[in-house]
This record gives C-alpha cells, sequence and structure tokens, in this order.
C-alpha cells in the first residue's frame, strides 16, 4: 500500500499535466493512472476503516471491563487491608500464647517442686519405717525414688523456712542409702554362703534400686560362676573314679564336658530374664 503522502503528490502533478495534455495517447495513460490512484486509495481506506473497527471493539471492551477493574482494585485494597489486621491480630495472639506458655511452664515447675518435696518427705519418713521392719525392698524404693530426684534443684529454690527441713530430710536419706547399702552387700553375701537361693535372688533384685547395677552384676556373676564350678568340678571327681575297665570309661570324660556346657545353658536359661527384667 502507497504512503499517503505520495499519492498526494503524484495525483496534484497529475491533475496539473493533464491541462497540458493535447495527444489521446497521453490522456488514457493519465487517466489509467488517476484510476490506478483511486483503487490504492479506495484500498487504504478499507484498510483504516477495518482498523478503526477492530481499535473501537478493543476499546469497547476496555470500557465494559472498567467497572470490573475498579471493583478489583477496591475488593484487592479490602483484602490487604483484612490481611494486615489479620497479621497484627495473629502477632498479638502469638505473644499471649508465649506468655500462656511461659506461665505455664512456671506452674508446672513448681507443681513438680512441691511434688518432689512431697516425694522427699514420703521417701525420708518410709525409708526409716521400712529399715525397722526390714522391709528392703520396700526401703530400696524409696531411696530410688530419692536418687531420682535433683538434690542441688531442691536446695536452690528452698525458702528460708523449709531449709533446715530439706537438710535434715537429705540427711537422713543418705544415711539410710549408706545403710542399706550395706544392709545387701551383707545379706547377699551371707545368702551365697549358707547357699540361699531365694535370698540371693531376692538382694540381687535390690541392687540396681540403689545404683549399684554393676556390684550387683558382678556379685551374682561370681556366685553362678562358683555354682558351675562346683558342679563342673563334682562330675570331673566322678569321672576320674571310674576305673578304666569300666566299658563307659572311653567317653566319660566326653561326657563330663557335656554336662558342663549342659549348666552353663541350663543357668543362663533360668537366670538371664531375671537378669534383663531388673537391670
Amino acid at each position: 500500500m502507497a504512503a499517503p503522502g505520495g499519492l498526494g503528490a503524484t495525483s496534484t502533478m497529475q491533475l496539473q499535466n493533464v491541462h497540458n495534455l493535447t495527444n489521446i495517447e497521453d490522456m488514457q495513460k493519465a487517466f489509467a493512472q488517476l484510476c490506478s490512484e483511486e483503487e490504492s486509495l479506495n484500498q487504504e481506506l478499507e484498510d483504516l476503516q477495518e482498523h478503526q473497527t477492530a481499535i473501537e471493539t478493543k476499546m469497547l471492551s476496555l470500557h465494559k471491563m472498567l467497572p470490573n477493574l475498579q471493583l478489583l482494585h477496591t475488593d484487592s485494597r479490602q483484602l490487604s487491608s483484612m490481611v494486615s489486621f489479620t497479621s497484627t491480630l495473629a502477632e498479638n495472639v502469638s505473644g499471649k500464647v508465649r506468655q500462656l506458655d511461659l506461665a505455664k511452664s512456671h506452674v508446672t515447675a513448681c507443681m513438680q517442686r512441691v511434688e518432689d518435696v512431697l516425694d522427699l518427705k514420703f521417701c525420708t519418713d518410709g525409708v526409716q519405717t521400712a529399715l525397722q521392719n526390714e522391709d528392703y525392698e520396700q526401703a530400696a524404693a524409696h531411696i530410688h525414688r530419692f536418687l531420682s530426684l535433683d538434690e542441688n534443684v531442691l536446695r536452690m529454690t528452698e525458702g528460708s523456712n523449709e531449709g533446715s527441713t530439706l537438710d535434715t530430710s537429705f540427711q537422713l536419706l543418705h544415711e539410710a542409702e549408706s545403710k542399706l547399702k550395706k544392709i545387701v552387700h551383707k545379706n547377699f553375701d551371707a545368702a551365697v554362703h549358707s547357699k540361699d537361693v531365694a535370698s540371693v535372688e531376692r538382694f540381687f533384685k535390690i541392687f540396681p534400686l540403689i545404683n549399684l547395677h554393676d556390684e550387683g552384676l558382678t556379685k551374682f556373676s561370681k556366685y553362678l560362676s562358683a555354682q558351675i564350678s562346683e558342679t563342673a568340678e563334682t562330675n570331673l571327681n566322678q569321672a576320674l573314679s571310674v576305673k578304666s575297665s569300666d566299658k563307659r570309661s572311653t567317653v566319660i570324660f566326653a561326657d563330663t564336658i557335656t554336662l558342663l556346657f549342659e549348666g552353663i545353658a541350663r543357668v543362663v536359661e533360668i537366670h538371664q530374664p531375671l537378669v534383663e527384667t531388673y537391670y
């Protein structure tokens, strides 16, 4: 499509020259050229008309969308305001929750301290009675509870009025702990010496309650080893007493070793649940 400026200039020149034409052939050429220019101008006008329609359509569409855009703008501002308000409210609520959590932790700590002090008094009274009644299991349970308390924390939080009471309780419980440990050691050794299996197991169960796990396992291991050794020695002496003429003399020592391993397996099978339960 020719430029509008070019067509206008050409048409003006042709119109000026038409009046000067005298030859019919030149007139026909000028006429043909003017017709071509007219057709180009018409095409250009049609193109402009088509573009104008599209532009008007788009403008009309935008004009129709304008109220929605304004509404969207208003809604977005309201939403932004709501989000800002919600954020502020959430921050305030979060602060209140943190304050409540802190207060709850203080209350929980206070309640725990009260329970610990009550447990301390209960253990102090209970362990004395249990030792007097020779109820060593109950005494060990009181000592075990006492040892689970944090003595340093209780001393740090003690008040001026209860300081002497706590000191007395701690002193009595430490003395009871020391006394009970000596009793357990002594009675376990006595039970082993007298071969009192029930008493051996009884005091073996008490060792872990008073934080003597290693001592209990060591003593019990020595006790079981002594039993196995004694049985093995008896079986060996019996094997040595068998005469060479006896028909079992060729396998008697194999039988003795078999009895040894069977005895070890039996001891482990019987006492393993006891160790796993209490240790």
